[in-house]
């Protein structure tokens, strides 16, 4: 009741400010490219600019009714398929009760606790804006790069530690999502990817490794990257207040943070809508990135030559 008050409230100053607006144009544009108008024509041409920025209105509002309701269809069929699914369990749990041997029987007994384990990441979840996954599970493109559907800074932050002696693409899911974020970047899906690469220390971008990387992102339109010292990082996400024991993360635009918990024995990451901790990561990698006193800039020149993907790949799998 109160969002459909302010609508109201808010068309009724449009049409007052849209009224006051036509008459003034009315009566003072004619004035100044030198024609008079007499008192009728004026006041038709007055009527005309009100009903025509009303005729604007109007089909401003039923675009903006027309994508809601879009938005509803597409959340009900979100909800329809989950539903669905939860039909499909509550048929099979009765069918295993109906079969069981009694309260402690082991089908039973073992999908009982499957499911006060879901009920509780659920809830998790929903009331925390939280879930944490494998990694391979974040590698999910599709799922993850959801999040840069309809935001307005579509831009993707990331730290990316690299240890001497280490491949760049140690499995198969990496080397898929690097790709297919290049090729988002590359066809603005992503407006601009941006990495922050860890190292030791800056000696190791003359390995071949990292300077096929670095050539990689200076001839990449909508790719970028700066390097900083792994001890300036851990310092640096101290002073912030972050844990800096695991080094890296993913903002994807404004409405997802990724970090990682735990690398031993599988990566597992924290995925978070939380709008206040995704700011402050934000504000923290803005803060590396745009001091030079703190992350150096990509050192590869155009003298080193330009390198693809296929190249950066090749170059990567070399032992």
């Amino acid at each position: 009741m109160k969002s459909r008050g302010s609508d109201v409230k808010r068309q009724i100053g449009f049409s007052v400010v849209s009224l006051i607006a036509s008459v003034l144009v009315s009566t003072l544009v004619p004035s100044w490219v030198g024609v008079t108008l007499p008192v009728p024509d004026k006041l038709a041409l007055a009527l005309l600019l009100f009903l025509v920025s009303h005729m604007l209105n109007v089909v401003h509002i039923v675009s903006k009714i027309a994508s809601q309701q879009a938005r509803e269809r597409e959340l009900w069929s979100i909800w329809e398929e989950g539903e669905r699914d939860l039909s499909n369990i509550r048929a099979c749990f009765s069918k295993l009760v109906s079969g069981s041997y009694g309260p402690r029987d082991l089908f039973v007994a073992h999908f009982r606790r499957e499911f006060e384990e879901l009920a509780r990441l659920i809830h998790d979840a929903a009331q925390k804006n939280e879930v944490r996954v494998i990694a391979e599970h974040f590698l999910s493109v599709d799922n993850v790069l959801e999040a840069f559907r309809e935001d307005d800074e579509p831009v993707m932050r990331y730290v990316w530690p690299i240890a001497a002696g280490d491949k760049l693409f140690d499995d198969h899911a990496w080397r898929s999502y690097f790709e297919a974020t290049t090729k988002m970047a590359r066809q603005k899906t992503i407006k601009w990817i941006r990495a922050i690469l860890v190292v030791d220390s800056y000696e190791l971008v003359k390995t071949p490794r990292l300077g096929a990387l670095l050539s990689f992102f200076r001839g990449e339109k909508g790719l970028d990257c700066r390097l900083i010292r792994e001890q300036d990082f851990k310092v640096l996400c101290s002073e912030s207040r972050m844990p800096g024991a695991y080094l890296d993360f993913g903002i994807y635009g404004t409405r997802l943070l990724f970090r990682t918990e735990q690398y031993v024995p599988s990566i597992i990451g924290l995925f978070t809508k939380d709008p206040g901790l995704i700011s402050q990561y934000t504000a923290l990698f803005d803060r590396m990135w745009s001091s030079a006193s703190i992350t150096t800039a990509n050192p590869s020149t155009p003298s080193a030559g330009t390198v693809s993907l296929e190249e950066l790949l090749a170059a990567d799998a070399e032992e």
